[in-house]
C-alpha cells in the first residue's frame, strides 16, 4: 500500500507498507517515506515506488525507488526526479514514468519519460509533455497516458495520448 498515512490497522508505517492478503494486517516489511507515495509497480523481486518522497528509509531517493521485497530495503537504482512521480508503466528493460517533474537523473524530460530497469539511466524517449501525467498504461506496444496536458511533442492533444514503443 502506498499513500500519505503514518499508520496502518495500529501499526506506525510511514507512507508505504505490505499487508497480508487475507487479514489485512501489515507485515514486518516496513521500508518509510517522508512523504507521499503515489504509485506502486511490482518488478519480479522488487518494487517501484513513485510519489512526492526524498527519503525511502532514511536513504536519499527522490520521488522515484526500487525496493527489495524481502528486504524493504532500497536498491542501488536510483534514477531521481526533480518532482512528484504519479504513475508507472513496465515494459521489459523499461520503466516509463509520468507526473509533474521536468528532469529525470538531471536531464531534462517533461513529465512523461522512460529509464532502464537495470542501470536507472534515461532512455532517448521523449514525448516532451506541457503538463501533469496521471495515467500510464501498456497494451500492444503502446504505451496510453492520460492527465492534465493539450500538447505533446508541440502537437495539440487533449489529457489523453498514445505513443508507440520502440523495441
Amino acid at each position: 500500500a502506498g499513500g500519505a498515512f503514518t499508520s496502518l490497522n495500529g501499526l506506525s508505517r510511514s507512507r508505504i507498507a505490505a499487508m497480508d492478503a487475507l487479514t489485512g494486517i501489515p507485515t514486518a516489511w516496513d521500508p518509510g517515506a517522508n512523504s507521499t507515495v503515489w504509485c506502486l509497480l511490482p518488478n519480479g523481486s522488487t518494487i517501484y515506488a513513485g510519489g512526492a518522497f526524498t527519503l525511502m528509509d532514511s536513504l536519499t531517493r527522490s520521488r522515484i525507488a526500487e525496493i527489495d521485497i524481502t528486504t524493504g530495503t532500497p536498491t542501488a537504482w536510483n534514477p531521481s526526479a526533480n518532482n512528484i512521480v504519479y504513475a508507472m508503466a513496465l515494459n521489459g528493460g523499461s520503466l516509463y514514468i509520468g507526473g509533474t517533474f521536468t528532469t529525470i537523473g538531471g536531464v531534462a524530460r517533461s513529465r512523461l519519460a522512460a529509464v532502464s530497469t537495470t542501470s536507472g539511466l534515461l532512455a532517448s524517449f521523449n514525448p516532451n509533455v506541457n503538463g501533469t501525467v496521471f495515467a500510464l498504461t501498456l497494451q500492444g506496444g503502446r504505451l496510453y497516458f492520460g492527465g492534465a496536458f493539450t500538447l505533446v511533442g508541440g502537437q495539440s492533444r487533449s489529457e489523453e495520448h498514445t505513443s508507440e514503443l520502440q523495441s
